[in-house]
Order: structure tokens, then C-alpha cells, then sequence
């Protein structure tokens, strides 16, 4: 069996490619190993699917890839998130664009994202393999000749576009084949690592208050003295530490030290200052210290505070000294859990860690070790803050190596 191209993976970057890369004189063969495309995008965004954001693409690169965002320059200026968008409202999906520029299908439904792209690759005539898993790359003399396939068949192609995924969510089937793919064939697989993960604390306590949500509150990460990651959203406590997507995006820069050694998070769970406190005791002067906040924040996690600071649970503001209040300030503006471990993958978003960018080309996505290789999508050593970023840059890797697997090199 032949094709021209072979794309390895159904994701969102491996479905693209495959759209991308067929035209009317370059057959292409999308293989995917689970019984559907898709299968982990439905889930995104709690299915909602969290398409891209409206953030300028210079943006995006500076302030939202915390790994390797150079690299993404040149594929994420020619798909931008302005034509992904295109690309979907011109085959009938509706979009909306939501807080922090977020953008998500009017439906709320990923099914929609999922049938699109279906349909874009059964409009394009890629061919589909389902429940077919490649066991190996074949090369020869350093280029691309052909697969294998768990059932010993090989099928011979001229080009080979790699998009398995990376490890988050194993039980979509993302459970790391595509590194043994490439490393198969030589390529560096960087420190592999879960990503916008929910972190665990060293403090128990956060049992006690699981459950409990601040908006609007601003964390820090710090490694020793170094402030490395600081933001303002929304946090969950657990029975095991801290969740919510300012705490996941924290976890991108927490995990690139994975010995967890002296990385600590610290809250302002009021960060419009000590004035909104004062003001809060000054107008209820009989209340104690935990009611009269209360308005401010969580009864639960004050009683925390308190007992942090060595004040008693029903001592009120005018009564406690200079240095309680101090203390008792400081632990509302500075809340410090000791970050000493993340969930695994089966509870990562996404993957930290894959094939070492120095090794692809970064307009093309090609290897530059094995000709007639590309790359697209988690697979490769990129990630992102939540947002909507990290599918973005799936599509635009994904696009970029379609565009060169096409015989005629015309972006499609």
C-alpha cells in the first residue's frame, strides 16, 4: 500500500495537516489508533472546546508560551488565530468570544469543532484508518519511506507528518506513542513533564477548606527568593491542595522544577488592599475579626488565617496589637502553601517536555534529522497557558506541515 502522505495522529494539529496536505495530486492517509477521531478534543474545555483567543499573536508568544515560544513566530503568523476563526465560520460554525478573549462555538459543544474538521478531511479525500496503531517509522538513508502497523502491515509513503499527541489524558489514548516514534528514528525527547496540572501542597489544611473558590485573587509562584509566575484568577482549594485555572496555569511554570525544591505559592486573597480591610472592620466594630470579613472572604479560609497568625477565632480588630494585625494582614496579602508536587498526566491538560524544537524546522515543522519528516501539535517540546492557546498552536503547527507535504506548495 502507498500514499503520499501519511499523517499519524486524529487530533486537532493531525486532522488539519491531513486537510491541508491533500490536494488533487498527493494522495493522504490520516491514521489514528482509537476507534474515532477527535477523541480528546471533544473533551476540551469541559467539551465546551476552547477553540483559540483573540489575543494578538505577539502576545500570545510572549506572555502565554512559557516553553520555547520563539519557535512558534513563524507558524503562528501564518495561521493566525484570525484565520483559524475563518476557517470555521466559513464551514457554518458559529463562534463567540468570551472573557480574557477566549474563543468557543455559540453551540458550547466540541462536537461541532470535532464534525467540522470530519468533514473538512472527507471534503479534501483523505483517506481515514481507524483502530490502527504504527509500531515503527521506516526510513532509509535518512528519509521517510513508510510505516508499520501493529498488524505487520507497511505502508510506503513519501512524507510523514507526526501528530500523536503527548501524555495528558492517557485515557483518550494519548499515552506517549509519538515520542517512541521519534526517538525511534533519533530525535531528542525533552524531560516529559504534566502541564496546567492541579498542584499539591505540603499544608493539609487545604482539606479542610476543599472545595472553597477565590476569583479574582493574585498568585505567586517563587522558586526561593525568585518570583518566577505571578497572575490574577480564579483558585479552588482540594483535599490535596489547590486547583482552578490560575492555579493550572501556575503549575506550567512550578513543573519546569520537578524536584519541587523550595517552590512555594503565595495568595492575596484581597488584592485591592489594606483599605477594603479597614473599611470592612471600621463598619462593624462589634463583630469579631472572622465575621466582620466575611464579605471578603470565606468564613473557612479566615478561621485558617487566624489560627496561621495565633489570633483567637472570635478576637475583634480593636482589641488585637500592632503586631497581630501586621501578622494577620500579611497572611491574607501573602497565603503560603509549599508547592510540593503536581497530579499526574491523567489529570494534566496538556504535556510539558517532547520533541526538542532545535531538531524541527521551525517554518516548516520538517525534521532536521530525517527528511521528509514533520511534526505538529503536543507532540513537540511547546505549551501553553489556558486560554485556548494550546489548540491554536496544534492547528497552526498542523497547518504549517500540511502546507509542506503538498505537492504544488500552495496553502490550501
Amino acid at each position: 500500500m502507498y500514499s503520499d502522505t501519511i499523517i499519524i495522529g486524529g487530533g486537532p494539529g493531525g486532522m488539519m495537516a491531513a486537510g491541508i496536505a491533500s490536494c488533487h495530486n498527493n494522495t493522504v492517509c490520516l491514521i489514528e489508533k482509537n476507534t474515532q477521531l477527535g477523541k480528546k478534543l471533544k473533551i476540551t474545555g469541559n467539551g465546551r472546546c476552547n477553540l483559540t483567543n483573540t489575543s494578538n499573536i505577539d502576545d500570545i508568544i510572549n506572555f502565554f508560551v512559557p516553553t520555547n515560544n520563539k519557535f512558534l513566530y513563524n507558524c503562528l503568523n501564518r495561521f493566525t488565530n484570525h484565520d483559524l476563526r475563518n476557517f470555521f465560520t466559513k464551514r457554518g460554525v458559529e463562534l463567540k468570544e468570551e472573557d480574557r478573549g477566549r474563543i468557543f462555538p455559540v453551540s458550547d459543544n466540541s462536537l461541532d469543532i470535532v464534525n467540522t474538521l470530519t468533514n473538512f478531511l472527507s471534503d479534501s479525500k483523505v483517506k481515514i484508518m481507524l483502530n490502527t496503531k504504527v509500531v515503527k517509522i521506516l526510513t532509509e538513508n535518512n528519509k521517510i519511506i513508510g510505516i508499520l502497523t501493529d498488524n505487520g502491515n507497511k505502508i510506503y509513503c513519501n512524507k510523514l507528518i507526526l501528530a500523536t499527541g503527548g501524555k495528558s489524558y492517557p485515557s483518550t489514548g494519548s499515552n506517549g506513542d509519538g515520542y517512541r516514534l521519534a526517538k525511534q528514528v533519533g530525535h531528542t525527547i525533552t524531560n516529559l513533564k504534566p502541564a496546567l496540572v492541579p498542584l499539591i501542597t505540603k499544608q493539609k489544611y487545604t482539606r479542610d477548606i476543599q472545595g472553597l473558590s477565590l476569583k479574582n485573587v493574585l498568585i505567586k509562584i517563587h522558586k526561593g527568593t525568585q518570583n518566577i509566575f505571578e497572575t490574577i484568577g480564579e483558585i479552588i482549594f482540594t483535599h490535596y491542595g489547590i486547583s482552578g485555572p490560575a492555579a493550572l496555569n501556575a503549575s506550567s511554570y512550578a513543573t519546569k522544577y520537578m524536584d519541587m525544591d523550595n517552590i512555594k505559592m503565595f495568595i492575596d486573597c484581597i488584592p485591592s488592599g489594606d483599605q477594603t480591610i479597614f473599611q470592612a472592620f471600621s463598619s462593624q466594630p462589634g463583630r469579631s475579626i472572622k465575621n466582620s470579613i466575611a464579605d471578603l472572604i470565606p468564613v473557612r479560609l479566615v478561621q485558617i488565617i487566624l489560627e496561621i497568625s495565633k489570633i483567637k477565632q472570635q478576637e475583634k480588630w480593636s482589641n488585637i496589637t500592632y503586631d497581630k494585625r501586621q501578622r494577620f494582614l500579611n497572611n491574607i496579602h501573602n497565603f503560603e502553601l509549599d508547592i510540593i508536587g503536581t497530579k499526574s498526566f491523567s489529570h494534566a491538560m496538556i504535556t510539558s517536555g517532547g520533541v526538542d524544537v532545535k531538531e524541527i524546522n521551525p517554518y516548516t515543522m520538517e525534521s532536521k534529522l530525517i527528511k521528509n519528516l514533520y511534526f505538529a501539535g503536543e507532540l513537540i517540546d511547546v505549551d501553553a497557558l489556558t486560554g485556548g492557546y494550546n489548540l491554536q498552536i496544534a492547528f497552526s503547527t498542523g497547518y504549517a506541515a500540511g502546507v509542506h507535504c503538498r505537492d504544488d506548495q500552495e496553502e490550501g
